[in-house]
């Protein structure tokens, strides 16, 4: 796709938005700028979405690396009628923003959003506005009142003559932050700070996730620039607890795996192992994965690239195991050992998954829960080590066809492995 179309976070989020007028301007500028849209959208509606919201779940950090400025205020006014509010900038918490006041005109919305957000507008309101500019262009998202709203502006010469346009409520943010504005706020400082597991609640576990250097980042309707979320992990990071257990996730693409100590679960994604039979992780990493499963965590590996001659590394295992190159296959056998695995929340059948190079030549430690159907391959394995466990699998998670089909199995192996650090390893955990 040519860079002229290519769009970041915010342009992608305002891209529907070529149709939309204030309401000041005269019939005849709007049947212009109708005429205008028509053919902008006749020409670029094979590349952009026409629909009014971004089904594409975004990260926290995603959203936080598009900013160039996140600013911190208060809802000073709230006209009800002109459906107009103005905010009080209190606090840069990223960048240096020149305004002092953001007025917003909500009138211009979409539909019946106006009238839905002016509700949500409060005077002492507190209200976070993130925002990307580029010369006089400004896209926004902000958030007040546990509501995600889009804006979008031209900034004037003089910055108080400068009118925020409101689009839409965005009903899909919530899968990025769902809670109050001073909750959004700590999280946002949280994770700007580099602090690991921002946000985490008390007796959570702990995911962190090797993500985002062997599979692309998932993108949505059209190319963005900047996204780092991989398919493999936005699926892993919609079980947010097993039972009453609360579980978070903390992704990372750094091979050398920052804050391994303090997690509970060590997810290896799609081809993070190595590709193409290389070994990616450092000696060092391998040493200290064995240390942390010795040590009563559990790490689970998925998507593992081995070529014929060139198996998988296996320096982060405590047994041997060979890496082999198989083609994409589907069919599975479950052992009595791996009955719970394949039906716990989820019942998956043989035919149901997307696999692809697997692994051979395990010994009597290794608990077999699913092979081939001839038996020669592994599926899903269990092996412990120490006071903890490795869960190695064949499943192939490259992209949004392959994790649809393997995301009951990604789950249930949350599901297994919380279960089995309570019974096994954290009884801290969920307390």
């Amino acid at each position: 796709m040519p860079d002229s179309l290519k769009c970041s976070f915010f342009s992608l989020l305002h891209s529907s938005n070529l149709l939309s007028f204030p309401r000041h301007q005269s019939a005849r500028h709007h049947r212009l700028l109708a005429c205008v849209s028509m053919t902008l959208l006749l020409l670029l509606v094979t590349q952009f979405p026409t629909d009014a919201f971004i089904t594409r779940e975004y990260t926290l950090q995603e959203v936080l690396e598009a900013c160039t400025n996140i600013v911190r205020g208060t809802i000073t006014s709230v006209d009800t009628k002109r459906l107009r509010a103005k905010v009080r900038v209190d606090e840069n918490i990223k960048g240096k923003t020149q305004f002092k006041e953001i007025k917003i005109n909500i009138a211009v919305g979409q539909q019946k959003f106006p009238q839905q957000l002016i509700q949500k507008f409060r005077v002492n309101a507190p209200i976070l506005i993130f925002y990307a500019r580029k010369g006089p262009k400004i896209e926004s998202v902000g958030h007040t009142a546990e509501t995600w709203f889009q804006t979008f502006a031209d900034a004037q010469s003089d910055l108080s003559k400068t009118w925020w346009n409101f689009t839409h409520i965005e009903i899909y943010m919530h899968r990025t932050y769902a809670g109050d504005t001073p909750g959004l706020e700590r999280l946002v400082r949280d994770t700007l700070s580099g602090k690991s597991w921002p946000g985490v609640p008390k007796g959570a576990v702990r995911v962190l996730a090797l993500t985002g250097n062997g599979a692309p980042p998932i993108q949505g309707q059209v190319t963005i620039q900047g996204l780092t979320a991989t398919a493999e992990f936005l699926a892993l990071r919609k079980t947010r607890s097993v039972g009453k257990i609360p579980v978070a996730y903390q992704p990372t693409r750094d091979r050398n795996l920052p804050n391994l100590e303090k997690a509970h679960i060590l997810w290896l994604g799609q081809r993070e192992l190595g590709i193409n039979g290389k070994n990616l992780l450092p000696s060092k990493t391998e040493q200290r994965i064995r240390n942390f499963v010795r040590s009563g965590g559990v790490a689970i590996i998925t998507g593992q690239d081995s070529d014929v001659g060139k198996p998988c590394g296996t320096g982060w295992l405590s047994e041997k195991l060979t890496g082999v190159e198989r083609n994409s296959w589907r069919d599975f056998k479950v052992m009595s050992a791996g009955k719970s695995l394949f039906q716990k929340p989820n019942a998956i059948q043989s035919g149901q998954l997307s696999l692809d190079d697997t692994w051979v030549g395990w010994n009597k430690k290794f608990n077999i829960l699913a092979t081939s159907p001839d038996g020669k391959d592994i599926v899903v394995a269990a092996l412990p080590y120490g006071n903890g466990l490795y869960l190695i699998t064949a499943l192939y998670n490259r992209d949004e066809t392959q994790v649809k089909q393997n995301a009951p199995l990604i789950q249930n192996l949350i599901h297994y492995t919380v279960n089995w650090i309570r019974k096994h390893g954290d009884r801290s955990i969920g307390s």
